[in-house]
């Protein structure tokens, strides 16, 4: 089975009330920066097969039919039809969330059935290759359910999450004996009208002078590392658990002090400490707090909720590495549930790295939207990353950060080192909101 790290199932009505209270409000003119990806404005006609006659319960259907553009956009048919190595690249693209709906309209059809035609509008970060193509194209058809009753085969999903509620991100309507999710009765073909997203002057620069300067915690550079489980604490060989046994060897290997702050089984935390100094002799204090911990959202403890909270709060910089839980697990509002409402520091310097399958849908405009009262930059994934992969990301990204010899870095320096450590896979991995 491969290991992506945002396989968590939930039941799709949950993750669009989810999505529903996390994304609204978006930042109109905060841009999006990667070294293999572009973004692009869409907009869509479609229209499926309804059993209500309330517009409400269309929004919610509509939704349901659009989210099938993940498991289109991941299959390794259409990637190759780009030119691009399916076992390197694991997808053209993804929307960012939410996708605004609008002009729904009913024409009755047989007893008890409606079709429902509706626009949907938003952007998607697609790979700089593909991007190529569609603008001279401007416009790419693509397959998406119109029976949503009965839009589901176990047989063309994956061999483990292989539910009804999980088919919209693993099915595959290209692969072989799975064509019938490509055309009717179950599908229908539609175009995805593209444009270019509105452009500004980037500031391509991380302000290391910020992150590392008197930043609301002293002298001290503060990097929050946060490793969620793959599969179960229980397990001793889980990947989430082995990523941070390598993580703490190798922060051994650089130099730091190591403070056991919790040795339990199921949430170990390290405190990582050194004196880094910086270019003209300036001394600064860098704790790394190294946190191993149950992170989904559908767990009963409140613990990873209340050190995300807090991190948030008071940390420069948070790495997360884990399960994106279907948008679930890092959703704002069902973590202040269980910790309360999260106070960003307006005059804080921040960057908060997403390491997670499909972070650019989920979590970029809810964490942008914050922008506006905090400096903030996120960093986000395109696509379905890996925990085999999760420890070159995060070493290569704080050996830039760290990097003592620096004064500065840009987001093109970082993500393609980033990028070019992976030994050729990309996971479109960007950064929002600069």
């Amino acid at each position: 089975m491969s290991r992506f790290t945002s396989r968590l199932p939930i039941h799709i009505a949950t993750f669009l009330t989810l999505l529903a209270t996390s994304f609204l409000s978006l930042s109109a003119h905060a841009q999006v920066y990667g070294p293999t990806s572009e973004e692009r404005k869409f907009s869509l006609d479609a229209h499926f097969i309804s059993q209500s006659s309330d517009q409400a319960s269309w929004e919610q259907e509509a939704d349901t039919q659009f989210s099938h553009i993940f498991g289109v956009m991941h299959s390794p048919k259409l990637i190759r039809q780009f030119g691009l190595d399916a076992d390197y690249v694991g997808g053209i693209g993804a929307p960012q969330l939410p996708v605004e709906y609008s002009r729904f309209k009913s024409t009755k059809q047989a007893e008890g059935t409606y079709l429902i035609s509706y626009r949907a509008k938003g952007k998607i970060l697609l790979h700089t290759e593909v991007a190529k193509v569609l603008d001279r194209e401007g416009e790419i058809e693509l397959p998406l359910p119109v029976d949503l009753e009965n839009f589901y085969d176990k047989k063309c999903t994956d061999s483990h999450y292989d539910s009804f509620e999980d088919f919209w991100y693993f099915y595959d309507p290209f692969a072989k004996g799975c064509e019938k999710f490509a055309k009717a009765p179950l599908a229908d073909t539609f175009k995805f009208q593209l444009g270019e997203a509105v452009k500004r002057k980037l500031d391509m620069d991380l302000r290391l002078d910020l992150l590392r300067g008197a930043n609301g915690n002293g002298k001290t550079f503060r990097i929050d590392v946060v490793h969620g489980f793959e599969s179960s604490h229980t397990n001793p060989r889980d990947d989430g658990r082995i990523n941070f046994n390598e993580f703490n060897t190798w922060m051994g290997t650089q130099g730091f002090s190591l403070t056991k702050i919790q040795t339990h089984r199921a949430r170990p935390m390290n405190l990582w400490t050194k004196t880094l100094t910086l270019p003209g002799g300036k001394e600064i204090e860098v704790e790394i707090r190294s946190f191993l911990v149950e992170t989904s959202i559908t767990a009963r403890s409140k613990l990873f909720a209340e050190y995300f909270k807090e991190a948030v709060e008071n940390a420069d910089v948070i790495f997360y590495a884990g399960h994106s839980g279907l948008g679930g697990n890092l959703d704002i509002p069902s973590l202040e549930e269980k910790s309360g409402g999260f106070q960003f520091q307006a005059n804080k310097r921040q960057i908060f790295f997403f390491e997670s399958c499909s972070s650019y849908s989920y979590y970029l405009a809810p964490f942008r939207a914050e922008k506006t009262r905090a400096r903030i930059d996120v960093v986000t994934n395109g696509l379905s990353s890996y925990f085999d992969t999760g420890a070159a990301m995060l070493h290569g990204f704080l050996e830039e950060i760290l990097d003592d010899r620096a004064t500065d870095k840009t987001w093109d320096q970082v993500l393609g080192r980033i990028e070019g450590d992976l030994g050729g896979r990309s996971y479109l991995t960007n950064v929002g909101g600069i």
